[in-house]
C-alpha cells in the first residue's frame, strides 16, 4: 500500500514558478499583517507595550532586524528598529 502511495506522489508535478510566487506573496501577506499590526502598536507608544521595552520587543527585533522596513509605509516601525538597534 505504501508502495503505491509513494508511486502516486511522485507523479504529483513540480511547483511551477508561478505557485512559488504565489505562495512567497501569501507569506510577505501574512508579514504584512504583522507589520500593520506592529505599526498601529507603535502610534502612541515607544515600545510595544508602553515607555519600557519588553520581551516582544527584543523577540520581534530579532525576527525584522535583517528586514528593509519601509519609512513611508511604517514610519513608527522604521523609527522603533532604529531605537532598537542602540539597545
Amino acid at each position: 500500500m505504501n508502495k503505491l502511495i509513494n508511486f502516486f506522489q511522485s507523479l504529483e508535478p513540480k511547483k511551477s514558478k508561478e505557485e512559488i510566487n504565489l505562495l512567497e506573496k501569501i507569506y510577505k501577506n501574512i508579514k504584512l499583517n504583522e507589520l500593520e499590526y506592529n505599526e498601529e502598536k507603535l502610534k502612541l507608544n515607544l515600545y510595544l507595550n508602553g515607555d519600557e521595552c519588553s520581551n516582544e520587543d527584543i523577540a520581534l527585533y530579532e525576527k525584522l532586524k535583517n528586514m528593509e522596513i519601509d519609512k513611508e509605509l511604517f514610519p513608527n516601525l522604521f523609527k522603533w528598529i532604529k531605537l532598537m538597534n542602540f539597545k
